[in-house]
């Protein structure tokens, strides 16, 4: 025995459409909030286009994970560097210039004779 039941809505207790057709076959399901659990999610299912804007910040960005090809040109200045955190092994060769050394900055034990 087969038989065909023909609905456009299905509709909870509560009066709310969890099931609806748009009459072409395709059905839609609406789920309540908080009933997808993480580990029923593909990886990668969610993209951009899901996401609500500025709901990624630091706290979510795995360690490692902004490389050089995702710092823009210019984008850290010295205003982003530690104190201390550049040392003589990071300084090229003649990159200090008479006009960025202080007047009177350079005593005998300095130089060689």
């Amino acid at each position: 025995m087969t038989g065909i039941i023909k609905v456009d809505d299905i509709k909870d207790a509560g009066g709310n459409s969890i099931i609806s057709s748009n009459g072409s076959g395709t059905f839609t399901y609406t789920f309540n909030a908080g009933s997808i659990a993480q580990a029923a999610l593909a990886a990668d299912i969610i993209n951009g286009s899901k996401l609500a804007d500025n709901a990624v910040d630091s706290e979510h960005y795995t360690d490692g994970s902004i490389d050089n090809a995702h710092i823009a040109d210019d984008a850290i200045d010295s205003e982003h560097y530690a104190a201390g955190s550049i040392d003589t092994a990071h300084i090229a060769a003649d990159q200090i210039v008479a006009s960025l050394i202080a007047d009177d900055a350079i005593d005998s034990e300095h130089y060689t004779d």
